[in-house]
């Protein structure tokens, strides 16, 4: 099985995590009169994602409590889109937590999803209520960017015609190809692609096979995993990429507020989609001091958000482009070795 591997680099999805890297403070601005609003987060807090999606509502909540705007309090609520039927998001459970954000009049901004499925569901109901949405955590390209998905996508999730949604991860897009261009890098030949049937997954899984015909290497297999098996032995050398740097590899803000963290939380370095929960909130309270007396306007702070520019955060400097995407395109190498991953390298995204 070793000697197989050598020759062959799989991508992993389950595996496959995004992770962060790289800095917060306080917003100025505010409203001339005291205003009330809300932030709400729907994420997977049941079920096998619980881990990931605590430290994340952890981020958000020590971002908020980072922040002062004048005049301006700022309420949180965190909302689960699983259910413990499925052990995982529930298309039924996210349409209502965006249906609930939607009727609470005080609610000027929805944070997540974790599962890009689950954004499908909730994007065009906020998409049409006016409500600005933050995911730390969605990579499939439909999402925003023409060309990349379905035929429909993704005009589909605007039924209004203008976007409100906005991503602070990079895209399947940059992080498949990205994978392949190192798989050859590696030395590789041939190269047996498994993923977990799941957007994420699948979606990785998909760009890195087109990447990897492109650069004339061989498959030697693709399939979707059966969460039913074991593939302990498949993953064995296995090597991954990953959005940014490990955390143990951060510097400047991003390395001081991971040391707030394991502080606050009496933690061994959060989760990697953590530090992205912190950089998505402080985008969204960032917009909310913008606003001044139109704090509680969803409309201006969705314009706020959507406009965000050279915002310079614990992820480095970064902007959100026309789609909604971020301008970060920094991603990392890493190989599992006796259980976990280790670091190997940084990787240029190669257009």
């Amino acid at each position: 099985m070793q000697k197989r591997w050598t020759a062959a680099v799989a991508v992993v999805s389950a595996l496959a995590l995004l992770v962060g890297a790289c800095g917060g403070g306080t917003s100025g601005g505010g409203a001339s009169t005291a205003k009330t609003v809300k932030i709400i987060s729907s994420l997977p807090m049941t079920g096998a994602s619980r881990t990931q999606t605590v430290e994340i509502v952890n981020s958000i909540q020590m971002a908020i409590a980072d922040t002062k705007i004048n005049n301006v309090t700022v309420q949180f609520e965190a909302l689960d889109d699983a259910t413990a039927a499925k052990g995982s998001w529930d298309a039924a459970q996210e349409a209502e937590n965006a249906r609930k954000a939607i009727n609470d009049k005080s609610v000027v901004a929805y944070i997540g999803t974790y599962n890009s499925g689950a954004a499908k569901v909730s994007i065009p109901l906020l998409n049409q209520a006016g409500l600005v949405m933050v995911s730390p955590a969605n990579t499939y390209p439909g999402l925003t960017k023409p060309g990349k998905g379905e035929a429909n996508e993704p005009n589909t999730y605007f039924p209004n015609g203008k976007r409100n949604y906005a991503r602070v991860v990079p895209a399947d897009d940059l992080q498949g190809a990205v994978g392949a261009v190192w798989a050859k890098d590696l030395g590789a030949k041939k190269v047996y692609i498994v993923h977990d049937t799941q957007l994420y997954g699948k979606g990785i899984a998909d760009v890195f096979r087109a990447k990897a015909k492109d650069l004339g290497l061989t498959e030697a297999g693709y399939e979707g995993a059966d969460k039913a098996d074991n593939y302990r032995a498949l993953a064995k050398n296995v090597y991954s990429t990953f959005g940014g740097v490990p955390p143990e590899k951060y510097t400047g803000k991003a390395a001081d507020w991971l040391k707030a963290y394991n502080a606050k939380y009496n933690n061994n370095n959060p989760n990697p989609y953590a530090i992205y929960g912190y950089e998505a909130a402080k985008v969204v309270l960032a917009a909310i001091a913008a606003a001044g007396d139109k704090a509680d306007d969803r409309a201006t702070v969705l314009a706020n958000v959507m406009g965000t520019k050279n915002y310079d955060g614990v992820l480095g400097k970064w902007s959100f482009d026309a789609n909604g995407d971020t301008t970060l395109t920094q991603f990392s190498g890493s190989v599992a070795k006796s259980g976990s991953w280790s670091f190997v390298k940084e990787l240029a995204v190669s257009q």
